[in-house]
């Protein structure tokens, strides 16, 4: 917050990236954000065919990791359902960078919400099986 609200104080200031001021300013608005959210996540069976669902930007690793953790022969994940809940990279992408990562109203989730989220969908797609 103190290296958003620095560099917003000078308008004609620079920051190291391009995109460094309208990065400074969502951190500045996502302080209003709330502590926690609540999303959406389905999961649905169809004979052997099973669908998982979820709100956010996901990445192909996540969905093949479900994918192998499903108890069913045919699975995939359908993103960007049910509402809007942001980029959902694994905890490992977020200590490589890259702009999925950066703190914006676009990626305002926990460095862990990618691994709690695909462990909630499995979790229903065991569920499912039973």
């Amino acid at each position: 917050m103190a290296w958003a609200k620095k560099l917003l104080s000078t308008p004609k200031k620079k920051g190291p990236h391009q995109w460094s001021r309208i990065y400074a300013q969502a951190a500045l608005d996502l302080d209003e954000y709330p502590e926690t959210v609540s999303i959406t996540l389905q999961a649905i069976r169809i004979g052997d065919i099973a669908i998982t669902s979820c709100p956010c930007e996901v990445f192909a690793e996540t969905g093949l990791e479900i994918k192998k953790q499903s108890p069913f022969k045919n699975t995939f994940t359908i993103e960007l359902a049910n509402g809007y809940g942001g980029y959902l990279p694994p905890r490992k992408q977020h200590k490589l960078g890259g702009y999925e990562t950066w703190p914006a109203k676009s990626s305002f989730l926990e460095v862990d919400a990618e691994e709690k989220i695909r462990k909630e969908l499995v979790s229903m797609l065991e569920s499912l099986a039973k």
